[in-house]
């Protein structure tokens, strides 16, 4: 594992924010180059940015780069966000200093401005791929690591991400911050673009894994596990168990082909062959051993040097 860390604008003041994002590709790669461009543009008077290059899992990666940072506020990144203004930023900001209540403050997100045919259906047919720009401070269900900010102390007073998940960290995490009476909110104006899977291939494998990445959540970690509603409302989930959430997706395959989606078809059917591979232990442990999540830690949270 290796921690980069810059420092962009005014160096005799501390940052007012701390962008953390977990890098797993090739360093030098054209890809993280255009996002540290990107983020040294954003309108604020000092920014640091820390580059967690090799952690695993994502969610251990994000909680040393927090550890780390230095700013009162810390915004987690994922490696392929394409922020769409220079103000995201400073409009997250100013919604956690005026607003008390909320923990965890998102952007709205579409496809980028280059997405292609594949990437246009995929977001018409799967739920929660996009989330609709805001004119006021907004509750949602869609506030995930694509670009979030949170205030430095009040993420590791909750723990941090869980280090123990493959994926799901980012509802685990917003379940938390409402246990703690505490807001996920979307900020008007802060507005980024998240790719989807640009082919067949890709789209199939996203989802064979996601089917794996469950099924270790739901043997490890039952407890983290609900369903999420699909419209993005802040709302109770209801916390089905293994049987009953393979059933549903089975049972929605062939609705998603009488309602005309079948992306939707297609994304059930392979979550649902990857969720029962990984129900061999063999599999498991493979699965858990590449993410760097094996074996089983007693605490998966942020832990804390005193």
């Amino acid at each position: 594992m290796k921690l980069h860390r810059y420092t962009y604008g005014d160096r005799t003041i501390p940052p007012q924010v701390s962008v953390v994002i977990p890098f797993f590709q090739t360093f030098k790669s054209g890809k993280l180059q255009a996002m540290i461009s990107q983020v040294r543009k954003q309108d604020l008077k000092a920014l640091e940015l820390i580059v967690v290059e090799g952690a695993k899992p994502s969610g251990r990666a994000r909680n040393i780069g927090v550890l780390r940072s230095k700013a009162d506020y810390v915004v987690l990144m994922d490696d392929y966000t394409i922020l769409g203004n220079d103000h995201v930023f400073s409009r997250m900001l100013r919604v956690l200093r005026e607003d008390k209540s909320a923990g965890i403050v998102g952007v709205s997100k579409s496809l980028p401005p280059h997405a292609n045919r594949f990437m246009r259906q995929v977001r018409r047919e799967m739920p929660r791929t996009t989330s609709p720009k805001v004119k006021k401070v907004t509750d949602s269900d869609i506030v995930t690591t694509t670009c979030m900010m949170l205030r430095r102390n009040e993420y590791i007073s909750l723990g941090g991400q869980h280090e123990g998940l493959i994926r799901g960290t980012d509802p685990e995490l917003r379940e938390r911050c409402r246990n703690a009476g505490l807001r996920t909110v979307v900020a008007p104006g802060a507005h980024c673009y998240k790719p989807q899977a640009d082919s067949l291939e890709a789209f199939v494998r996203t989802e064979w894994r996601r089917g794996l990445a469950m099924v270790w959540a739901y043997w490890m970690y039952p407890e983290t596990m609900f369903r999420l509603p699909e419209a993005g409302s802040d709302v109770t989930h209801d916390r089905p168990d293994v049987k009953t959430q393979l059933l549903r997706y089975l049972l929605g395959i062939p609705w998603s082909l009488v309602t005309g989606t079948p992306l939707l078809a297609l994304a059930k059917f392979f979550w649902a062959t990857g969720f029962v591979a990984g129900l061999c232990p063999w599999v498991r442990k493979r699965i858990g051993a590449g993410h760097g999540v094996w074996p089983i830690r007693e605490n998966p949270y942020m832990r804390v040097e005193s």
